[in-house]
């Protein structure tokens, strides 16, 4: 988490992006239950540990698709 919020559209299209799709994401009606925004606080983390994140949401996102790759189920 960072603290920041990243819009599920914008997280599909940064992965199919890494992941090589050249595609557009299929949106479908809101479901009941479903979440509409969900925001990591890292504040405690920040306040006790001195957190802070390092890593951009690309690059993580790329560094866990190499390793899913690497490590076949």
């Amino acid at each position: 988490g960072s603290g920041d919020g990243t819009p599920i559209l914008r997280l599909a299209r940064a992965v199919m992006e890494i992941g090589g799709l050249a595609r557009e994401p299929v949106l479908e009606k809101p479901r009941p239950g479903d979440i509409r925004e969900s925001v990591a606080d890292i504040s405690r983390a920040r306040d006790i540990m001195g957190f802070r994140p390092k890593v951009h949401l690309a690059d993580g996102l790329r560094e866990t698709l190499v390793w899913f790759r690497d490590h076949p189920a």
